[in-house]
């Protein structure tokens, strides 16, 4: 497996995770306006149904770590380098939201 086929799962789950992070946080600010808890619930559910649906047959569309860390110790494999970027690039944005 070169090095684009490992980047290219590990991408599509940077950009799920942020998708989730910057869907949900808009639909927290503006709950509200966007029907309450329900609103930000369905907001919440509707991002991650579109995200499983465009990146789910890439990376599987782990988008949480603790997925991809309980899919591995439940599978009791080692860590392959694709699982090692999941990890990687599903951490990495919302830490990186949280210090904007």
């Amino acid at each position: 497996m070169n090095t684009n086929q490992n980047l290219k799962p590990a991408l599509a789950e940077l950009i799920g995770t942020f998708t989730l992070t910057f869907i949900g946080a808009g639909a927290g600010v503006f709950g509200d306006k966007i029907g309450g808890v329900l609103g930000v619930a369905l907001a919440h559910g509707v991002a991650l149904m579109v995200i499983v649906y465009a990146w789910g047959a890439i990376s599987g569309a782990h988008v949480n770590p603790a997925v991809t860390l309980g899919s591995i110790w439940i599978n009791m494999a080692h860590l392959p380098t694709s699982r090692l970027h999941y990890l990687i690039s599903t951490s990495l944005k919302p830490v990186k939201s949280d210090l904007q």
